[in-house]
């Protein structure tokens, strides 16, 4: 039986996957929930700080997990400036992933 090609049904093994498409809002659609919040991922060498955008020239950083560098990153999060409604970031979050053993 003659299916016009529109109608053809591919076999999943054909079918064109869809490209890593990510889901939901991007980036600079997101609402910002906490705008004195500092996002920091934790890792075992070094940890990756992040600030709301227009708060520093650099609002990603990255730090090693040495005493003087996390004494600069603490040096830094209270040098962030902030907007006329508050002083800076009052308020930190972090993430840290475990590696298995």
């Amino acid at each position: 039986m003659d299916v016009p090609l529109g109608e053809q049904r591919q076999s999943s093994k054909t079918t064109p996957k869809r490209r890593g498409r990510n889901k939901g809002m991007c980036l600079e659609d997101r609402p910002v929930l906490e705008p004195n919040a500092a996002g920091i991922d934790v890792g075992a060498r070094e940890m990756f700080v992040a600030v709301p955008p227009g708060r520093d020239k650099n609002p990603v950083r990255v730090f090693s997990t040495f005493t003087e560098e996390l004494e600069r990153l603490a040096d830094w999060l209270c040098a962030v400036r902030g907007d006329h409604r508050s002083p800076g970031i009052d308020r930190r979050v972090l993430n840290s992933a475990l590696a298995p053993v």
